[in-house]
């Protein structure tokens, strides 16, 4: 999700000057059901460090709600308008089964519709590279 999209619809990995790895998952489906080690073993198998803080994962929970996915929680209550305008996109985006690409030395799901969720995730600026000051 969010910046890793970027980064794997641009250069194939994370971008320079990003320092986590975003995730994005459905609330109902198989992340779920499982364990955090279970949901760290790919990571930990391709080399990363499950201890140590070698990789900052953000996890995100989606449900769908009518057709939009939507992220759901205290901060979603609280700042509602937000979370509906950044937070939220259609769900056949994210509909089995997911096309693939190369991120860094190992590949990954992404939405259909190419950079078709980051016109949701961001509707005012989803065409620029937005770099981070001092980049």
């Amino acid at each position: 999700m969010y910046g890793s999209i970027w980064g794997a619809h641009r250069i194939g990995k994370p971008l320079p000057w990003d320092n986590d790895v975003d995730i994005g998952f459905d609330g109902e489906g198989i992340f779920a059901d499982m364990t955090l080690d279970e949901f760290l073993a790919p990571f930990v198998a391709a080399g990363f460090k499950a201890k140590g803080l070698w990789l900052s994962v953000d996890l995100f929970a989606f449900y769908n709600h009518g057709g939009t996915m939507t992220r759901t929680g205290i901060e979603s209550w609280a700042f509602a308008l937000n979370y509906r305008i950044y937070h939220s996109f259609p769900a056949w985006l994210v509909e089995p089964e997911l096309p693939q690409v190369k991120f860094g030395f190992f590949n990954i799901s992404i939405p259909k519709g190419g950079i078709e969720i980051l016109k949701h995730l961001y509707p005012f600026n989803w065409w620029k590279e937005v770099r981070p000051r001092g980049c």
